[in-house]
C-alpha cells in the first residue's frame, strides 16, 4: 500500500531529469499530461487515498493515484519546502533507509530531521487523504481604490493549499505576485497594484495539483497567450480561444502556431482553430501547414482532418507522400482515410509498404484504408493481417476488422 514510495519517485525522477535535459517547459508539459491521466482516473473511474490498503490484488494499486498522483505529491513537497531542504530531506531518506523496506511515515520522518518542519497536515490531505482542489477563479479591477480583486471558490471538498497569483501590467512592463492560503469554500482576496493589470494569472508557475477553471472575457485570455511566461499558462489561453470564433482570436492563434518559441503552445493553437470549425479557421490552418516544427506540423495536420473533404485530401497528399516527419505522414494518411475519396487508395495502398522505425507510416496507412469504411479496402486489412507483414501492422490490421466485424454486425 506504500508502492508510490517506488512509483511515485520513478515519475518524478523523470521530470527532473526533462527539467534539467530538455528545460522547465517540457517538464512542465510532461507532467501536465500525468496530471489529466490522474484526474481522468479520478474522475472516470474511481478516488482513493494513494496509501490504501482495501485491494484484493496488490496489482491493483498500481494506477494513475500511485504513479501520477504519487509524482504530484513530491512536486508539491519540493516546493513547499525549497529546492535545498527537499533534496536534503531526499538524501537524509536514502542514506537512513538503505537496503530497507519503507512505509510512509519513514519519508515523513527524514523530512522532520533533515528540515526540523512538521508536514504531517501535508500528508495527510495529499497521501492519506482522497482528491484534489478543483477551483473557479475570476478577477476584477477596483480603479477606484487602485486594487486587484480576485475570487476563487472550491467546487470540490475544501483543500487548504498556498495558491500563487500573479499580476501584470500592460506589456509586462510591471508584475506583482501574491500567494494566499485556500481553506474555506469561497475566498476574495484584493491587493494594491500600480495600475490597471492586463493579466492574471492563478498559480502560474503550476505547483499545485488542481482542476482549474478561469472565467474572464475573451480579451483576457488574448492577452494571457501573447504574455504569459510558462508554456502552460500560454497553452491554457490556447485552449480557452477555440471556444471564441471572432477574427481576433483566430489572428492570435494562426500568430501562436508560428510564433510561440515551445511546440506544445503552437500544438494547442492549431487544435484549438480545428475546434472553431469555421472558414476563416481552416483557410487559417491551410496557410500553416508549411510550418516548420514537426510536432506542430502533425498537430496542424490533426485538426484540418476534421474536414472530411476531397479539398482537405487533396492538400494532405502531398504530406502523406513525402513530408520528412513520419508522424506528420502517418497522420496526414490517416486524413486521407477520412475523406472516403477513392482517388486516394493508391496513395493508402503505397504506404503500406513503407518501413519506417516502428513501422508508423505503414500502421498510418491501415488505419486510413479502415476509416474508408470501403469494402473495397477489405482485402487489403485481410492481408495485412497476416505475415510476413510486420507486427505492428498486423495488430493495427487485427484491431480494424474488429471493428468492421462490429459494423457489420448492428
Amino acid at each position: 500500500s506504500h508502492a508510490w514510495l517506488n512509483e511515485g519517485f520513478a515519475t518524478y525522477s523523470e521530470y527532473v531529469f526533462l527539467e534539467d535535459v530538455k528545460g522547465k517547459d517540457e517538464a512542465d508539459r510532461d507532467f501536465e499530461v500525468a496530471r489529466r491521466s490522474y484526474v481522468d482516473e479520478d474522475s472516470q473511474r474511481y478516488r482513493r487515498p494513494i496509501v490504501c490498503n482495501t485491494y484484493t490484488h496488490p496489482w491493483a494499486l498500481f494506477d494513475r493515484h500511485l504513479y501520477e498522483k504519487g509524482g504530484w505529491v513530491l512536486h508539491m513537497l519540493r516546493h513547499e519546502l525549497g529546492d535545498g531542504p527537499f533534496w536534503k530531506s531526499i538524501a537524509h531518506y536514502l542514506r537512513r533507509h538503505r537496503d530497507q523496506s519503507v512505509e510512509t511515515t519513514d519519508l515523513v520522518a527524514a523530512v522532520e530531521a533533515a528540515t526540523g518542519r512538521n508536514l504531517r497536515k501535508f500528508f495527510d490531505q495529499w497521501v492519506y487523504g482522497k482528491g484534489y482542489p478543483s477551483l473557479e477563479a475570476r478577477w476584477s479591477y477596483d480603479r477606484k481604490a487602485g486594487k486587484a480583486e480576485v475570487r476563487v471558490r472550491q467546487t470540490s471538498d475544501a483543500f487548504e493549499v498556498p495558491l500563487t497569483v500573479r499580476v501584470t501590467g500592460p506589456g509586462g512592463r510591471w508584475s506583482r505576485e501574491f500567494t494566499q492560503t485556500l481553506k474555506d469554500k469561497q475566498h476574495v482576496f484584493s491587493w494594491r497594484v500600480p495600475g490597471e493589470p492586463a493579466m492574471v494569472e492563478f498559480d502560474p508557475e503550476h505547483k499545485l495539483l488542481k482542476k482549474l477553471e478561469v472565467k474572464q472575457a475573451v480579451g483576457r485570455w488574448l492577452v494571457q497567450l501573447k504574455l504569459a511566461e510558462t508554456a502552460l499558462s500560454r497553452t491554457q489561453a490556447a485552449a480557452a480561444l477555440s471556444k471564441w470564433g471572432d477574427p481576433a482570436s483566430v489572428k492570435a492563434l494562426e500568430t501562436a502556431v508560428r510564433r510561440d518559441p515551445f511546440w506544445a503552445v503552437s500544438a494547442e493553437a492549431a487544435a484549438s482553430l480545428g475546434a472553431l470549425k469555421s472558414d476563416a479557421s481552416r483557410a487559417a490552418l491551410e496557410r500553416l501547414l508549411p510550418v516548420k516544427h514537426p510536432k506542430v506540423r502533425r498537430a496542424v495536420v490533426t485538426a484540418l482532418a476534421d474536414w472530411t473533404d476531397s479539398r482537405t485530401a487533396k492538400l494532405l497528399t502531398r504530406f502523406a507522400r513525402r513530408d520528412p516527419s513520419i508522424h506528420v505522414r502517418a497522420q496526414s494518411l490517416r486524413a486521407l482515410g477520412r475523406a472516403k475519396d477513392p482517388s486516394v487508395y493508391p496513395v493508402l495502398r503505397s504506404a503500406l509498404k513503407d518501413r519506417s522505425y516502428w513501422n508508423v507510416v505503414a500502421s498510418g496507412a491501415l488505419q486510413g484504408l479502415s476509416l474508408t469504411r470501403d469494402p473495397a479496402v477489405l482485402p487489403d486489412l485481410l492481408k495485412a493481417a497476416k505475415p510476413p507483414s510486420p507486427f505492428q501492422v498486423r495488430m493495427n490490421a487485427l484491431r480494424a476488422l474488429s471493428v468492421w466485424h462490429q459494423l457489420d454486425e448492428s
